[in-house]
């Protein structure tokens, strides 16, 4: 049963095996927080940049003050697209 062996399971966008390589290398970021503003100010640069791009490529209303547009930041793509579904629903209603 292919199921059963993580190498042969193609059901899944999840790779479940990895290599000894791979989880040395996981390790060494597994106690960085890229995602802290705090401690790295360019990723709120880098997160206002993109969602501005975005919401240039999708047309969006520009904002009512002139400035940035306002996003969120995701870390899945899953996610992403979830949140920006329901901003197109939302988008709709109106």
């Amino acid at each position: 049963l292919s199921d059963f062996n993580p190498r042969l399971n193609t059901s899944s966008y999840v790779n479940v095996a990895s290599e000894e390589e791979e989880r040395k290398v996981a390790m060494l970021g597994a106690e960085i927080n890229i995602a802290d503003a705090s401690v790295y100010p360019a990723s709120i640069i880098l997160h206002n940049k993109t969602v501005n791009m975005i919401a240039h490529l999708w047309h969006c209303p520009k904002p009512k003050d002139g400035g940035d547009y306002t996003g969120a930041g995701t870390v899945g793509s899953t996610e992403a697209c979830l949140l920006a579904g329901l901003a197109l629903k939302f988008r709709w209603r109106k």
